[in-house]
């Protein structure tokens, strides 16, 4: 990735971080168990994963394979660590949040944005494991696009609640653990009233702090990794010089 690519994606990661800092003030009546940002490229994509929990290593590996055997995609340059944060001082006296799992990883083949929509699907292998994973593309808006907006079925309900820049994803599981059900990859537009606007029961601050941290850590997980992996990329492009 070149440092302008890099940069583009700083911004918007920046911009991410704004705007979904708000809605966790506004709508935090129920909090992710874990956040997935996905950047998506030609035939790759960076995946930044924060768990709610300090989860084993070895668990969180095996769901990202598992998420890339869905996909029919290779998995690259997994890395896994724990996190300890603090709540944002912007509400209030930092308090400590505990261990978090961050992971970050590639995945390599099929695009993720085809034929008009978003490959979701091989995220649902989260909900084998938590209740609640919220997916973030980083993407800006396309109105030439007909992702999936609203699902319910086999226990799982799903629902676009930001259509672009990113598309932010809320996947839910209600009941059991039986089979995951096949995500359509479009749907045709929907009245704007589909698209569920925040929640106005607002819950107590540290939720919200919390819920905030952990888009920061997922954020930063990604931002790390691809300048990291554009710093890497520049120093095997670099000329040997030859020495007459």
């Amino acid at each position: 990735m070149s440092a302008t690519g890099t940069g583009a994606v700083l911004a918007l990661v920046c911009l991410l971080l704004s705007v979904e800092v708000v809605d966790a003030q506004q709508n935090a009546s129920s909090s992710p168990d874990a956040i997935i940002i996905v950047a998506p490229a030609r035939d790759s994509a960076a995946i930044a994963v924060t768990l709610a929990r300090a989860r084993p290593h070895a668990d969180v590996r095996s769901l990202l394979g598992a998420v890339a055997e869905s996909g029919g995609w290779r998995l690259e340059r997994v890395e896994v660590r724990d996190e300890t944060g603090t709540t944002h001082p912007a509400f209030g006296a930092p308090r400590p949040l505990g261990k978090q799992t961050v992971a970050t990883a590639t995945v390599v083949g099929p695009p993720l944005i085809a034929g008009g929509g978003l490959v979701l699907q091989p995220f649902l292998q989260f909900l084998r494991e938590f209740g609640r994973v919220d997916v973030l593309f980083i993407a800006p808006a396309d109105p030439g696009m007909s992702p999936l907006r609203t699902f319910e079925g086999q226990g799982v309900v799903v629902r676009l609640v930001r259509a672009g820049g990113p598309y932010h994803y809320v996947l839910e599981r209600q009941e059991g653990r039986g089979p995951l059900p096949n995500l359509p990859l479009t749907q045709e537009a929907a009245p704007a009233t589909d698209v569920r606007a925040p929640d106005q029961d607002p819950s107590p601050a540290l939720a919200r702090a919390a819920v905030a941290l952990s888009w920061g850590l997922a954020a930063a997980a990604l931002v790390f990794w691809l300048c990291r992996r554009a710093t890497r990329g520049a120093h095997r492009r670099r000329p040997s010089r030859r020495i007459d």
